[in-house]
Order: structure tokens, then sequence, then C-alpha cells
């Protein structure tokens, strides 16, 4: 009897918890009357909104970086290299770059931060990027952070804590960088 009784609890606590991943409902938005839409809808930044502004040129360089850490934004800096050094004569017959005619970059993962760089510096990513990124050892600071008997105590240990970790180091870099240039301290 107490067999059966139990089996009974375990099957009715088991399609009990079950029955929480089910849903019957569905959600529907409708149009807010309130906020009446204008004829105009605002710019959007989009490959197809680019490729209308630049209908006029006759070269639209579009790139695309992938993930995979530092040897991805080794590969993408490398790619920005390429094309600061391919001569192109722009539409005035002007010499100019491969590079000077880039009009979206799309980038994840490592790849991000050579196009954020990119995005944030322009032409002083080549005077700058590979000491202040390529060739820091952010493995070792990792390790130690690993180790600390602080990081051991927080939360579980997930792959966005670590890319919060290595970004949080970079920046700090850049801040104390800043300061050492205009001779301010903490």
């Amino acid at each position: 009897m107490a067999r059966s009784s139990r089996i009974s609890v375990l099957s009715s606590s088991l399609l009990f918890l079950l029955s929480g991943c089910s849903a019957t409902s569905t959600i529907t938005n409708p149009p807010s009357a309130s906020a009446p839409l204008s004829h105009d809808p605002p710019p959007t930044y989009s490959l197809k909104s680019k490729a209308q502004d630049f209908q006029q040129e006759s070269t639209l360089v579009l790139l695309s970086f992938s993930g995979g850490g530092t040897r991805a934004a080794a590969l993408s800096y490398g790619v920005l290299k390429g094309l600061q050094d391919y001569p192109f004569p722009n539409s005035h017959g002007e010499q100019s770059t491969l590079l000077d005619k880039v009009s979206v970059i799309s980038s994840v993962s490592g790849g991000s931060f050579t196009s954020a760089y990119y995005g944030l510096y322009q032409d002083e990513i080549f005077e700058r990027y590979e000491e202040e990124f390529l060739y820091q050892n952010f493995s070792n600071d990792l390790i130690d952070i690993l180790f600390s008997p602080r990081y051991w105590l927080s939360s579980s240990i997930v792959p966005l804590q670590r890319l919060i970790t290595i970004i949080r180091h970079f920046l700090m870099i850049q801040l104390f960088k800043i300061f050492e240039v205009t001779g301010q301290s903490s």
C-alpha cells in the first residue's frame, strides 16, 4: 500500500511539474491606437539603406569579421592592413586606398574587438592596436582571475563573464593610457 501511494505521489508530482512546460494561450500585440504612425518612417541602419546611399559610388565594400578570440582579431586586423595597403583611385581620380571604400563592417566575438577599435580610432589602429591589444597576454589575466578566491565565491563561471572580464581589462588599459597622456592621476 505504501509503495502504490509513493508511485501515485511521484507520478502526480511529475505531471504537475511537466504541466508548467506547456502553454495554451497565445500572446498578441495589437497596434496601439494612442501612437499614430507617421507617413515617413525613421531611417534605418541596414545594408539595404547603405546600398541605396551609395548608389552613386562605383565601389561598395562591406566587411564581415568572424569570431575566434585573438586569432579572429588578428585576422580582421590583417584584412584592414591589406585594404589600407591596396591603392585604389577614388571617384575624383585621386589616389586612395580600398580601406577608404569600406562602408559597413559586421562582426562577432573576436572580430568585434578589431572592428570596434577601427570604428573608434580609424587609421590610428595601424599605430596602436598591435601593442595595445594583439600582443597583450590576456590568458595570464584570466588564469589569475580563475585562481582568485574572490572569483571562486562569485556566481558560476560562464563565457559571458569571461568576455566581460576581458573587455573590462582592455578598457582599464585604455583609461590608464588616457590618464598618462593627459597627466591626470586617480
